[in-house]
């Protein structure tokens, strides 16, 4: 995507593994857009994706489970749009929002069925639920859709995690924790939340996923800082230390 972007050539992605909504996604992670930074805004929609679910099929199933967990979070982003387009007025797309909760809602309901991934069904299933989230991100012009306070908590986790030296954590994962957790500070249904995450063999304890509770910790506390254009339920302020310590005790994160 930078190189289509910075070269304006034309984009054709031909994924191997299925583990986040970027596959259709005009846009790049956070991280990666924080360090290049000096290009502006980076964004370049595919003209063409070529998803053969065989390859796919293929990828370590612990990818595979991860890109359920990406979109177990928009059960929550589309709240934190809604959100802030109530408390802040920012314009919100009702289409894509709908895109977004359907492509939730496909592996919510098939979440046990998929989660060996054994039947190329089951890749397509993903797949398709991927693709329908970067779509809704196209429709909308920019990540809201699909990306809330549930993704704030992943990449501050991330990025306190290599500060740290921590290599071996997997961003869908911890997506769906955040998603848990932010769920339960929106006041929504969170242990069905974590409970669909359990069912497709997610983490859903900290240490099932190799962080620890001082990283979540902060991470609650500051992961409002990483986007403060965008407004989320985690508000202007974070939570404070003894709030992020509740919330993840009530959700038996810890």
């Amino acid at each position: 995507k930078v190189l289509a972007f910075l070269n304006r050539k034309p984009l054709v992605i031909i994924p191997t593994s299925a583990s986040h909504d970027g596959i259709a996604s005009p846009y790049i992670s956070y991280v990666m857009g924080k360090r290049l930074s000096k290009y502006g805004k980076i964004a370049a929609a595919p003209m063409a994706i070529l998803a053969d679910t065989k390859i796919i099929m293929s990828a370590p199933p612990r990818l595979l489970r991860a890109g359920v967990g990406d979109l177990l979070g928009k059960a929550v982003s589309v709240r934190d749009w809604k959100l802030a387009s109530r408390v802040k007025g920012e314009s919100y797309s009702e289409y894509a929002a709908i895109l977004a909760l359907a492509s939730y809602n496909i592996v919510a309901s098939n979440a046990a069925k998929i989660s060996g991934f054994k039947r190329e069904e089951d890749v397509r299933v993903l797949v398709k639920a991927l693709i329908g989230c970067g779509v809704a991100m196209g429709i909308a012009g920019s990540s809201r859709p699909c990306s809330g306070s549930e993704h704030l908590f992943a990449h501050a986790v991330e990025l306190y995690a290599e500060e740290a030296g921590i290599k071996e954590i997997v961003h869908g994962e911890l997506v769906a924790l955040g998603a848990i957790i932010t769920s339960y500070l929106h006041g929504i249904n969170w242990r069905r939340l974590k409970s669909v995450a359990r069912r497709a063999g997610l983490p859903t304890r900290l240490k099932e996923a190799g962080i620890d509770r001082d990283i979540a910790v902060r991470a609650l506390t500051e992961a409002h800082r990483l986007r403060p254009d965008r407004y989320t339920i985690l508000g202007e302020t974070g939570l404070s230390k003894e709030a992020a310590e509740r919330a993840l005790e009530d959700t038996g994160l810890v």
